[in-house]
């Protein structure tokens, strides 16, 4: 009986594994080639993955293991069709940039921060690369 019970215990741990790595797998990445700040912290230029959590939260993961942003949206912008890729919209300032739109396809957009005071914008994927 301990055998079956370890049996059955060491299965669901390599299924939570396997489930876990492909959802991970399947979370949107962009490149993104320079720095950038999101609620507050400046982040290196790099691969991230992106994705939305049950919580509401959206979270990058740099592609490398590195820094980890979780951002909670200040409100959600809606659904927009056209989005084909992982789309960010940067508030420029200089030469500073601040995240302030995530959009996923499929999904809602997230406005997730804002700066005062004239700025330009930068938009950053949203199409699937032609090949």
């Amino acid at each position: 009986m301990y055998r079956r019970f370890l049996g059955i215990g060491v299965a669901v741990v390599v299924a939570i594994f396997v489930l876990g790595s492909l959802a991970q797998a399947q979370a949107p990445s962009l490149k993104i080639g320079f720095s950038f700040y999101a609620a507050g912290k400046e982040y290196n230029s790099g691969n991230y993955t992106i994705e939305v959590t049950p919580a509401g939260h959206v979270v990058f993961h740099a592609a490398k293991g590195g820094a980890v942003a979780d951002l909670t949206p200040m409100k959600s912008l809606g659904r927009d069709d056209k989005v084909q890729a992982p789309k960010l919209v940067f508030d420029l300032i200089g030469s500073d940039r601040f995240l302030s739109e995530v959009w996923l396809p499929g999904q809602d957009g997230y406005l997730v921060g804002s700066v005062s005071g004239p700025h330009d914008q930068e938009v950053l994927g949203g199409r699937k690369n032609k090949k």
